[in-house]
């Protein structure tokens, strides 16, 4: 997929990220960050493996906070003491 301003912009808000934070990240001035999502400035392709492998990491953590919500579900219904991933995939992906 590439990667242009919206994506970019949706990114950083799906992170919570200002500017300023996004660029500390891509090691970038935060101004080069306002460009970029305004169609200013295109992102050269060390800035584009950056941003996927932030991507990837945010989906991680999405995965990660979504996989600890349903394990607290199973917790609460089947008042059970531990729970692994395998049996929160076995119940919730059905």
């Amino acid at each position: 997929m590439v990667w242009d301003a919206e994506r970019v912009r949706g990114l950083r808000l799906r992170m919570g990220w200002s500017q300023r934070d996004l660029a500390r990240r891509l090691e970038i001035d935060s101004l080069q960050v306002g460009e970029i999502e305004m169609e200013m400035q295109e992102l050269s392709r060390d800035l584009e493996q950056t941003l996927d492998m932030l991507e990837k990491q945010a989906q991680t953590c999405a995965n990660d906070l979504a996989d600890q919500t349903l394990a607290d579900i199973l917790f609460d219904e089947d008042e059970i003491s531990q729970v692994d991933q395998a049996s929160v995939k076995r119940r919730f992906d059905n």
